[in-house]
């Protein structure tokens, strides 16, 4: 009976597996025109999908933009002040005010959301009773016009104009607001900072903080003006003075920085002030930065280390060590040198003296040529002088002394041949 059993199960599964077969084969023998359909059809159903899940969600925005129309918010989560002017970024955020946002925006290199933390490319703002009367969900169909003095902003009103003149003009605040006959300029707005610093100059006596103008976050409107006296008392008590340079910074961080680059600092003495709480030491340039590692340190004092710079220890024990690693192989090494330029220059030495060459043997033969034709030359001339002295010379049979006399009277020059026992005289031409 089990075997029976066990035959009937293995026929079944046997069965099975044929009709899987079957089917996979009838599957094959399909049409490929057939399955592109079905597969066109499934990627219709997930875009349709998707197109629905769309609606969806703007439905949904739309449903949350009026539910909080009548729940807009009064105060700024910043400046926890009343909002007069809403700011409407890409994220639909409006729970920041217009000023607080712009500010916000000149501190921030990278200015986002404060609260979803979105990227903000665009600034729109709006009064209250506008935004009542609008809506959220119209804002859209509403034509904003830019602003020129920053044109990712943009308004509807001109409120919000008038309030961004406000922050982003040059204004003299001692002439804002007279009347025109008053007024010591004819327009109230100046292009920049030094047209309106000119004029503060000149009819106010008074002037506004460079420092402050490069450095300090600020609106235009938010300058302050600063008598002489005032300023000096502004710069010494909040910007950091450079003793060396005799010059002004905005802060610490900013003299540190200046410190590190203009000027230096032993690097031995601020390891130690880690233990002892000194304060650092700062030097003006190098060398003098240098009288004092040879003075409190232990520099070293080869030529190559002098002029690498910073070549100094805490200890002597450290600079024998320097020199042992590093000096004493470098004099081996140029004692070395030495020698072997001593070989290459004697052996320069001898192969000049010997005329290996045959271009050496014929520039000898040839200047040993030239000198015996020069002592030829010269052996000639000479033998010629002598015979045109002969020809004018003249034979005396008379008295030798009577007529040497006569000779020395008349001035002639005069000489006596041993040979012919007789006297020749020249006359001088």
């Amino acid at each position: 009976m089990e075997k029976t059993k066990q035959q009937t199960n293995n026929t079944t599964k046997t069965l099975k597996i044929l009709k899987e077969d079957i089917q996979v084969e009838e599957n094959t023998k399909r049409p490929c025109h057939m399955q592109n359909q079905k597969q066109e059809q499934g990627q219709e159903h997930v875009q349709e999908k998707e197109q629905e899940k769309e609606q969806a969600k703007e439905k949904e925005h739309l449903q949350e933009q009026e539910q909080r129309q009548d729940q807009f918010p009064t105060n700024c989560i910043l400046c926890c002040c009343p909002i007069e002017i809403y700011s409407i970024i890409d994220c639909d955020h409006i729970e920041v005010c217009l000023k607080c946002l712009l500010r916000q925006e000149l501190h921030e290199k990278n200015f986002r959301c404060c609260l979803c933390k979105k990227k903000i490319t665009n600034i729109k703002g709006i009064t209250k009773q506008e935004l009542q009367q609008i809506g959220l969900a119209n804002l859209k169909k509403q034509h904003f016009l830019t602003y020129q003095k920053k044109p990712m902003i943009q308004y509807l009103g001109q409120e919000v104009q008038e309030m961004l003149d406000g922050l982003y003009s040059y204004r003299c605040k001692e002439c804002h607001g007279q009347k025109k006959d008053e007024r010591k300029i004819i327009s109230e707005d100046f292009s920049n900072s030094l047209f309106l610093n000119d004029h503060l100059v000149l009819y106010h006596e008074k002037r506004l903080c460079q420092i402050c103008l490069d450095h300090k976050p600020q609106f235009p409107s938010e300058l302050k003006e600063y008598s002489l006296h005032e300023k000096q008392q502004h710069l010494k008590y909040d910007h950091e003075y450079c003793k060396f340079c005799g010059t002004y910074f905005y802060d610490n961080d900013a003299l540190f920085k200046h410190y590190n680059i203009e000027h230096f600092k032993c690097h031995i003495c601020e390891g130690l002030s880690e233990f002892t709480n000194e304060a650092e030491v700062w030097y003006k340039t190098y060398s003098e930065l240098e009288l004092h590692f040879k003075l409190d340190h232990y520099l070293c004092q080869d030529p190559n280390c002098l002029l690498e710079k910073f070549v100094v220890f805490g200890t002597m024990e450290e600079l024998k060590h320097h020199n042992c690693v590093l000096h004493e192989k470098n004099q081996k090494n140029k004692k070395k040198q030495k020698q072997k330029k001593k070989k290459v220059a004697n052996r320069v030495k001898q192969n000049n003296n010997k005329p290996t060459n045959q271009r050496n043997q014929r520039n000898q033969r040839n200047q040993r040529n030239q000198k015996n034709q020069r002592n030829q030359r010269n052996q000639r001339n000479q033998k010629n002088q002598k015979k045109k002295k002969k020809k004018n010379a003249i034979t005396l049979d008379i008295c030798p002394i009577d007529f040497e006399r006569s000779l020395q009277m008349e001035g002639h020059f005069q000489n006596y041949d041993e040979n012919d026992h007789s006297f020749y005289y020249y006359e001088e031409y």
